[in-house]
């Protein structure tokens, strides 16, 4: 089955208020494809009810693909208290195609998960982008400009301008994933990021990898910016 967003979409907090997470429970994580068709959906308030997971998806299984999608001035709560919290996706175990984020905030909580596309993400990030998005944190935070914790791959991808304020220390923030995955290989390949910046150190590709490979990566050193780990 395909979904077809066929419009722009502004959504309003009444809205978002009404709405339910796609793929709320890993039982019944959506599987078929979600084409946005180069539509925006501006404005989205991310649910804070689930106590582990936020997002517009919280999860994506193996089949599942969403592509197509862009979305701007999104946020999560003032005081979050989900452990992992993407703006598009939460949980992803399948593709994500084509899609962006830009101009938004998320916050998370200490020891948590947060990206600016997912929270983690198992599967493949291809052709995505983030740009002018905030990451607010408490400590010891798994974040990244794309995804907080990886253990798939992320290709064609860039994250720019983007803004990492961190209260407390940690060394799992990076511009394009927090931290990879123990015992687990991920890739990321032919991906760059441009004048991010950080209150705190951090990787320009990934804060804290184990088992992996970064390859035809480019980075600015924006303000400041410290080689991956």
């Amino acid at each position: 089955m395909t979904y077809r967003l066929l419009a722009d979409i502004v959504l309003t907090e009444e809205d978002c208020c009404l709405l339910s997470p796609i793929g709320e429970d890993e039982d019944v994580a959506f599987s078929d494809t979600f084409d946005g068709e180069g539509h925006i959906i501006s404005s989205l308030i991310l649910s804070n009810n689930n106590k582990e997971y936020s997002g517009l998806f919280l999860h994506i299984a193996s089949t599942g693909i969403v592509q197509n999608l862009h979305i701007t001035k999104a946020s999560s709560a003032v005081t979050p208290t989900c452990e992992r919290i993407g703006i598009l996706v939460s949980n992803n175990n399948g593709t994500i195609n084509n899609c962006s984020i830009t101009h938004s905030t998320i916050r998370a909580i200490e020891n948590g998960q947060a990206g600016i596309i997912c929270a983690t993400s198992n599967g493949n990030i291809v052709n995505c982008y983030t740009g002018y998005d905030t990451i607010h944190t408490a400590k010891s935070a798994k974040i990244g400009g794309i995804c907080g914790t990886i253990r798939g791959k992320i290709l064609n991808s860039y994250s720019y301008k983007n803004t990492f304020s961190v209260k407390g220390s940690s060394n799992r923030i990076g511009s394009i994933a927090g931290i990879s995955v123990s015992n687990t290989f991920f890739n990321i390949d032919n991906c760059y990021i441009y004048h991010n910046k950080s209150t705190n150190y951090w990787g320009a590709a990934i804060g804290q990898a184990y088992k992996g490979n970064i390859q035809n990566f480019y980075y600015n050193r924006g303000e400041p910016c410290f080689s991956s780990n």
